[in-house]
């Protein structure tokens, strides 16, 4: 295995990055009736297509599904609903800011703003912190 380059491992997030970069690519093999999809680095699938002379062209009868599908509609569909964040102060009341800045009391920047027990807060911070 003297000419062989080794494999190039890649994680999932790396194909993500490498994916939408284009530094990696989906190919397709035909192998008989089916077909095999993978991904490669660009220039792996250009040594590829240079070896086939040329991207496979494919006719539609190769893509049919193998049987091993099921065709009834997938049984877990998870429901999600979206709720908007529980504002716990209204920040737009006056009483919420002092002139004085301190120290937030969650994350130590100074802050203008205040607690509804008049402690200093960082707004996010307060919220952050509350129970949900």
């Amino acid at each position: 295995m003297h000419g062989t380059p080794k494999p190039r491992d890649i994680d999932f997030d790396g194909l993500v990055r490498k994916t939408a970069s284009g530094d990696v690519v989906p190919v397709e093999f035909l192998d008989g009736g089916s077909i095999h999809r993978f991904w490669v680095v660009t220039s792996d699938r250009e040594r590829y297509y240079d070896i086939l002379g040329g991207a496979p062209q494919t006719t539609g009868a190769e893509k049919k599904p193998t049987g091993r599908a099921s065709s009834d509609a997938p049984t877990c569909r998870p429901q999600v609903t979206l709720v908007p964040p529980q504002r716990t102060v209204d920040w737009s009341d006056r009483g919420h800011w002092d002139a004085a800045r301190m120290p937030c009391r969650y994350c130590g920047a100074a802050t203008n703003m205040r607690d509804p027990q008049l402690r200093p807060s960082c707004k996010v911070c307060h919220e952050a912190h509350q129970p949900t």
